[in-house]
């Protein structure tokens, strides 16, 4: 009997069935976070929504969370801290492992550049938590938030923003060319045959 090849950390990440099932409940999160959660949150915070749904709040920032109430600022930390510190490290390893996976299927991709993406998706997780923390020393603050805070706060937003773009617009890319790549292979193998 053949012993199976012990796969290494970044191998099990990075398999199709790994990755279907991250892209499931990034969706299904995703849809819950923007539908439920949103509604819930703007019960609280007499009718806003979240901080950074406005990319460039930092100017507004003390005008936000006043308008949430005392009620609603601390519900926001609560939901941070119980919601938007995992969320961000689930979304942040489907992207890189959904783009790794697509590029070892597209060509052969060096074990350096799988880490290199894996350690962008860290980033991105980190930009995530970071804007949070900062999110969060400001409410702890108000009303007299420290200057830096929602500057700070809205950079971690926009690399937030950037990074996740550059991932969605990598593996959309990935996926359309190694759809046409299965088109052609096909085709290509009928050619020669003839």
């Amino acid at each position: 009997m053949l012993r199976k090849e012990n796969k290494t950390l970044l191998d099990r990440i990075t398999t199709k069935g790994f990755v279907v099932v991250m892209g499931m409940v990034f969706v299904i999160v995703y849809i819950l976070s923007n539908t439920i959660l949103e509604s819930h949150l703007m019960t609280q915070t007499n009718g806003n929504t979240f901080v950074e749904a406005n990319i460039f709040y930092a100017s507004k920032l003390g005008d936000i969370l006043q308008a949430y109430g005392e009620i609603g600022r601390t519900y926001y930390v609560r939901l941070l801290i119980l919601f938007d510190f995992i969320f961000p490290l689930q979304y942040s390893l489907f992207f890189a492992s959904c783009l790794i996976l697509l590029l070892k299927k597209l060509a052969s991709i060096s074990l350096k550049r799988q880490k290199t993406l894996l350690l962008l998706g860290g980033i991105l997780c980190l930009t995530d938590w970071l804007e949070n923390i900062f999110i969060i020393i400001a409410i702890h603050n108000f009303p007299e938030i420290p200057g830096a805070i929602p500057l700070l706060a809205q950079t971690m937003t926009l690399a937030k923003a950037a990074l996740t773009i550059a991932f969605l617009i990598a593996i959309l890319i990935s996926a359309v060319m190694l759809c046409v790549n299965k088109i052609k292979k096909p085709s290509r193998q009928r050619s020669d045959s003839v």
